[in-house]
């Protein structure tokens, strides 16, 4: 049996990628930007404190 290493892991479950870039941004203080279905050409901002800003009108 073939041992993973914590890259492999890691990229296993790309899945995940976003989680991890939204965390980074809190921890740096940063809001974090994502675009998700329904948004059509705007991103939704989360702030650090869990508040939202949408642009377009369309929070979730």
């Amino acid at each position: 049996m073939e041992k993973l290493g914590t890259v492999d892991k890691l990229l296993a479950n790309i899945n995940n990628i976003h989680e991890l870039g939204r965390q980074r941004a809190f921890e740096l203080g940063n809001p974090f930007y994502a675009k998700y279905k329904g948004d059509g050409e705007y991103y939704t901002k989360e702030m650090p404190t869990g508040e939202l800003s949408c642009e377009g009108g369309n929070c979730y």
